[in-house]
């Protein structure tokens, strides 16, 4: 009979590093959305500047597709997962340099693209890797705290940012906390067990980039789920445009800011 000690993937030092882990890099992509949303707002006052971010962001995503899923059957998940969160905590700690020292905008985008492409290799990569260390049942206990640390880290990364913008002035030290949150997570992905690509998938090579599209599209199920999810994310993007709400509208600034964006992952968890 499957366990219904429901704290039982707790007493798992894997789950707890990765849990921990994970909370700190959720954590640090909140903050680095709110900061760089009000810095970019401060600067320019324009919501077309809020809403490249997310298109900034989703085109490497878009264009990476295909390769990132093979890369994470070919290389070891481990190694793959915490390459792309080092990229992602030094392109987040280049955002704060670049926001505490200069009032251009362009290189905020460049380095959001970088963002964007560093999450495409880390999402897949990094989501797999319980699956091939635990149990089934194990798993389905894991996956419940590790959802629940998610909104945990989505709730007080939003407000934690925008206490430091309001504390400082300046997006550059919650930035600089958001690399850290990513750091966290690369050392404790290096402590978890190596998990070696299945032997299937590295005979397979890059034929089997386009695999996941060809089972999507024969599974209706499936595509109706990711479907739909396709259209919330696209058509959801609308809390990229609190800081306008938070600084005309509300006028309660960057810690209002952070507890707006906090507020839908409140609900969640």
């Amino acid at each position: 009979m499957p366990s219904t000690d429901a704290y039982a993937a707790l007493r798992n030092p894997v789950v707890r590093r990765f849990a921990g882990g994970r909370f700190g890099a959720v954590l640090g992509l909140q903050m680095l959305s709110v900061s760089v949303g009000w810095h970019l707002y401060e600067q320019t006052g324009s919501a077309w500047a809020l809403g490249l971010v997310g298109a900034t962001e989703l085109l490497p995503v878009f264009l990476l597709m295909p390769v990132t899923g093979a890369v994470a059957d070919r290389y070891p998940r481990r190694r793959v997962a915490a390459l792309a969160h080092t990229v992602l905590a030094i392109a987040t700690a280049l955002l704060a340099l670049v926001t505490w020292g200069t009032s251009s905008v362009a290189p905020i985008y460049g380095l959001l693209a970088v963002v964007g492409a560093a999450r495409a290799f880390a999402m897949p990569a990094a989501a797999t890797i319980l699956p091939r260390l635990l149990s089934p049942a194990e798993f389905a206990n894991a996956n419940a705290w590790i959802s629940s640390t998610f909104q945990l880290a989505a709730v007080t990364g939003p407000a934690l940012a925008g206490a430091l913008i309001a504390w400082t002035g300046a997006a550059a030290l919650g930035l600089g906390v958001a690399a850290a949150g990513q750091l966290l997570f690369v050392s404790q992905l290096a402590r978890l067990p190596e998990v070696h690509p299945l032997p299937g998938a590295v005979t397979r090579g890059w034929d089997g980039v386009f695999e996941g599209f060809r089972f999507v599209r024969g599974s209706p199920i499936y595509l109706a789920a990711i479907t739909l999810d396709l259209f919330a994310v696209l058509l959801g993007g609308a809390t990229a445009l609190l800081p306008i709400f938070a600084k005309d509208l509300l006028h309660v600034g960057p810690w209002g800011l952070g507890l707006l964006r906090g507020a839908p992952a409140v609900g969640a968890l």
